[in-house]
This record gives structure tokens, sequence and C-alpha cells, in this order.
């Protein structure tokens, strides 16, 4: 079996020449940057960086055994919340629960910072996130026969979820970027 998951160093170097064309698109534009909009630029990136690796990493290649697909997904809402919330005494269910929970959080964060956007979008932009990471999750395991990762609606509820959270919360988040930026004038 073969497994595809980028070490650290590549993950770093990855993020520092994206970080050096995130600066020189500035640069090119003329725009005057605030250090604290290339902070939370910055921030979101690696966020981004880390949302693929923890949800489509690692990929393993060429299984030894004859698996169904059935393994591939969970399609029964709540099966797998009522699940975790049975067995939080075990890590590994507390942390897919409530990592899924705050899975999308900063993004709807940096969604929201500049303007509050409204609940339709704040409703409609994470189905279509969460169901775009569940279906290249599902995606990769038909291609590699092997399920990496599982398709659950569940992930998708709680993605939801999390993401309703994080744009509740963008309201503290724009306030304190704003005095930030007062402070630093």
């Amino acid at each position: 079996m073969i497994t595809i998951d980028p070490s650290g160093i590549v993950l770093v170097i990855f993020y520092m020449i994206t970080l050096t064309f995130l600066l020189l698109i500035t640069k090119i534009r003329k725009k005057r940057i605030y250090s604290i909009d290339f902070f939370v630029q910055a921030t979101f990136i690696l966020y981004l960086m880390m949302l693929a690796k923890y949800t489509l990493l690692p990929i393993r290649l060429f299984a030894d055994a004859d698996i169904s697909a059935a393994t591939y997904f969970q399609l029964t809402p709540l099966t797998s919340i009522l699940f975790y919330l049975q067995n939080l005494d075990v890590p590994v269910y507390g942390i897919q629960l409530f990592g899924n929970l705050i899975l999308l959080l900063p993004f709807a964060i940096y969604l929201n910072i500049k303007k509050q956007r409204s609940l339709m979008f704040n409703i409609i932009t994470p189905i279509i996130i969460s169901l775009s990471i569940e279906t290249l999750q599902l995606l990769i395991d038909f291609i590699t026969q092997f399920p990496n990762k599982i398709f659950d609606v569940d992930d998708l509820l709680l993605n939801v979820a999390g993401f309703l959270i994080g744009a509740l919360l963008s309201k503290y988040a724009r306030a304190i970027i704003g005095s930030l930026k007062l402070r630093l004038q």
C-alpha cells in the first residue's frame, strides 16, 4: 500500500511560497495593505491548507483487501452524531464530533469579517463547501478503491452548524480587527 501524505516541511514551503505570491500581488496592484489585513489573509491561507490536509489526506493507494463500496459512505442522518454522543468517552469520537462542528467555523468568520452576509448565504455556502469536501472524499475512495475518508451526511450537518456559529462570531472578530486597525493608524 502506498500512502500520500505530505510532510510538515513540504506544507511549510508551500505556505511560504503562497505568502510570497500574496505579497507580490499586493505590490503589483500597488495596494496599501495593513499588517492586520495581511495577517488575516495569511491565517486564512494557513487554515485552507490545514482544511485540505485534514479532510483529504492521507490518501492510501492500492488497498490489499476487497472492500465493499458501502463502507465509503454513511447516508442516514444523525446516525454518526448519536453514536459519537453516546461514546464521548472514546477520544477519537469526541474529536470527530467537535472537529466536524468547528471545521468550517473559521471559514465563516473570514467570509463574514468585512460585512455580515445574509442568512441564505450563510446556509448555502457551507452546504456547498461541505458537500464538495465530502464528494472529493468519496471520489478519492472510489479512485483508490480504499475508504480513506467516509462521505457522511452527519458531517454536512455538523459543518453547516459550525459555519453558522462562525457567522455569529464574526461580529466580534470584525470589532476586534476594527479596533486593531485604529491602534495601528
